[in-house]
């Protein structure tokens, strides 16, 4: 439908024939509906295994960038935000839109995932498949390594430092994608130095999973998180459930429980993981 409706074309293209109907602003909040479209196809398609709809390179949509923060949206500064309390005060600007912009850039390298490794009429095999998921791997660190500051997670900071939503999203979806990507190799049952590795990058991942999932329910509380917040414990609960211990994996599920009251998902999620 967002093709059809010509989203995929930069708003500056729409009214050619008079651009002072639309302002500055106008596009920009248009190019961020295109950009939303296309990262919420790609996460979608992690959760229920389909092929993506939306390609980057169908679409001719601009960069989002930031744009001022209006006064008549003071009041709604709190919603999303539980207990808000001007914990952010000093954090200015929020990074909401680099990481809405990293966002779109890993969204890309999971487009070439799903469509090139997992596609259904993927013909890779062998060599192939591991030259190509080589290259995921590298893709996936590279756009890791090269996050600006305002984006970056610090595992090792005090439990007290306030954990900025839209950075915690960014690196759940990152470790979730890590861990999809590599979960079937290291559960093959091979041996070797690749599946090891395999194996460890899942674990890794699994655990910040778990040590974001913490610190989030500490200062927010799990009851309204968000779809991706779900879709990250499921990856990490299965892949603590094989290489990890009980008691981690557990942790896990018991976090399903407080989101059930507002996803469904994570009700279906939860029962699927008690039967492993």
């Amino acid at each position: 439908m967002a093709q059809d409706l010509g989203f995929q074309r930069d708003p500056k293209h729409w009214i050619s024939h008079d651009s002072s109907l639309v302002t500055e602003e106008d596009m920009e909040i248009r190019r961020r509906i295109f950009w939303g479209c296309y990262t919420s196809d790609k996460l979608i398609s992690l959760i229920l295994g389909r092929p993506v709809y939306l390609f980057y390179d169908d679409a001719e949509v601009e960069t989002t960038e930031r744009l001022p923060d209006f006064p008549e949206m003071a009041p709604w500064l709190p919603a999303g935000v539980a207990a808000y309390d001007g914990r952010f005060a000093d954090i200015n600007p929020l990074p909401l839109v680099p990481c809405f912009k990293e966002q779109i850039r890993l969204s890309k390298i999971i487009e070439k995932m799903l469509s090139k490794l997992f596609s259904t009429r993927s013909n890779l095999e062998g060599l192939g498949r591991q030259a190509c998921l080589d290259s995921l791997n590298f893709e996936l660190c590279s756009w890791y390594e090269a996050l600006p500051e305002c984006a970056k997670w610090n595992k090792w900071e005090p439990p007290s430092t306030p954990l900025i939503p839209s950075v915690a999203a960014l690196h759940l979806l990152f470790h979730s994608v890590r861990i999809a990507l590599n979960f079937d190799h290291a559960a093959s049952g091979h041996s070797g130095a690749m599946i090891d590795n395999a194996r460890k990058d899942c674990v890794s991942s699994a655990q910040d999973i778990t040590h974001i999932s913490r610190k989030y329910r500490s200062q927010y509380g799990l009851l309204h998180s968000p779809l991706i917040m779900i879709y990250a414990v499921m990856q990490a609960a299965r892949t603590l459930t094989l290489f990890g211990t009980a008691e981690e994996a557990q942790y896990l599920v018991h976090s399903l429980d407080e989101c059930c009251a507002a996803w469904d998902l994570a009700e279906q999620a939860r029962n699927k993981l008690t039967q492993i």
